[in-house]
């Protein structure tokens, strides 16, 4: 059975690098034309490639009108982003975060910037977002309620927020998730990294919670080279962000003031002009990967015991990655098909090595991640990279 799903797979993927007629199909390149190069040119000619350009506004409008969401804060990361967020969110020394275990490490490292917690929960095998029914179990058989506030009990340490992750693109049951934050006094912060472009019953990633950020680094959906965005509709969290982001200056005339510590996190005003350029063909990119979607599915979904991850009715997603699901768990099958396909020239990987088994965040209070390991020995992602669709 193993001998023949690799076979098969294999041979599908083969096909359609043969379609490509590209040398190395990568698994999720940029796509750039002229319009890119004119803009980052003129702005270049102009000089005006730093934090205080007038590009970055330009762009903080465009998202704030494609997002719906009153306030866009741009940054040089995601990871900036989310660490300043958080930040903006008061979260403190040994304040517990509710967090994926499967996830990029760019969720968790900006938790232990703030020396908080993280506390790892489990997954919906079929949208590998966080799961409210284990989540809800999680936290009435670990939590207590003490003044409105959230306290594990075995630590005695408050649980202050949690942060959903929307992977690959794909928004899980987000409605579920907010209405239980309410019920156990948690923030809710989503990490939209992958998700411009995706939305649930017509609203967008990342503007559920208190909070939520955006990528647009080289690998995204669209780029900016390097950089993030802090979205919300709260005013509050956004002007503290705003402020810690641009190193906590204060506006005073020939003064050099700054009130507290503050990051030198503002997106610099090249990467706003590229990311502005990439923004104007959204609609395209998003129409084009919906439509490689179609065309893996119809590809790989003939193979008797693999699949291509679809969303949920309610979500319209951007589908950043396409991700490929064995109907069991099979690691040594995984590990086989990503190192002969990569020998091939075709970029496959398999999912991040789940945090809480990393050496530096074993140590971290978990639930049950049953479903996270599962889905860490039964999925392959695909190149996916906007072009492709126009290739096959």
């Amino acid at each position: 059975y193993d001998k023949f799903l690799f076979e098969a797979i294999t041979k599908k993927c083969l096909y359609i690098k043969k379609k490509t007629k590209i040398k190395y199909l990568g698994l999720h390149e940029p796509t750039f034309n002229k319009q890119d190069i004119s803009f980052c040119s003129k702005t270049i000619t102009k000089g005006s490639v730093s934090t205080s350009g007038e590009d970055i506004k330009k762009f903080e409008q465009k998202l704030k009108n494609f997002l719906n969401c009153k306030y866009v804060i741009m940054t040089n990361s995601g990871t900036s982003a989310l660490h300043s967020l958080l930040v903006s969110m008061d979260i403190k020394k040994n304040d517990e975060i509710l967090v994926p275990s499967l996830t990029f490490v760019g969720t968790i490292n900006p938790i232990l910037y703030t020396n908080a917690i993280p506390n790892f929960i489990d997954i919906n095998i079929d949208n590998h977002s966080v799961c409210p029914l284990k989540l809800e179990e999680y936290l009435k058989k670990n939590t207590i309620q003490k003044n409105k506030k959230c306290f594990n009990k075995k630590t005695k340490r408050r649980v202050k927020a949690i942060i959903v992750v929307h992977v690959f693109g794909q928004i899980g049951y987000i409605n579920d998730l907010v209405n239980l934050a309410k019920k156990f006094n948690l923030k809710l912060i989503e990490d939209g990294a992958e998700s411009l472009g995706s939305t649930y019953l017509n609203k967008h990633a990342g503007t559920f919670g208190d909070a939520g950020i955006l990528s647009f680094n080289g690998n995204k959906i669209i780029t900016s080279g390097a950089g993030g965005a802090i979205i919300t509709n709260k005013k509050e969290i956004a002007e503290k962000a705003l402020h810690i982001t641009t190193t906590s200056k204060v506006k005073l005339p020939y003064i050099f003031y700054h009130d507290k510590i503050g990051y030198n996190y503002r997106m610099a005003n090249i990467n706003a002009v590229l990311g502005i350029s990439q923004f104007n063909k959204i609609n395209f990119f998003i129409n084009q990967k919906r439509k490689l979607n179609a065309k893996y599915k119809k590809i790989f979904n003939s193979i008797e015991g693999v699949k291509v991850m679809d969303v949920n009715e309610k979500c319209k997603s951007n589908y950043w990655l396409n991700c490929l699901m064995l109907d069991k768990p099979n690691p040594n099958l995984i590990k086989k098909l990503n190192e002969h396909l990569n020998k091939k020239y075709f970029a496959v990987r398999p999912m991040w090595n789940p945090i809480h088994t990393l050496d530096f965040c074993n140590k971290f209070p978990k639930d049950d991640l049953s479903n996270t390991i599962k889905a860490f020995n039964s999925c392959l992602t695909l190149p996916s990279s906007v072009f492709i669709n126009e290739k096959i």
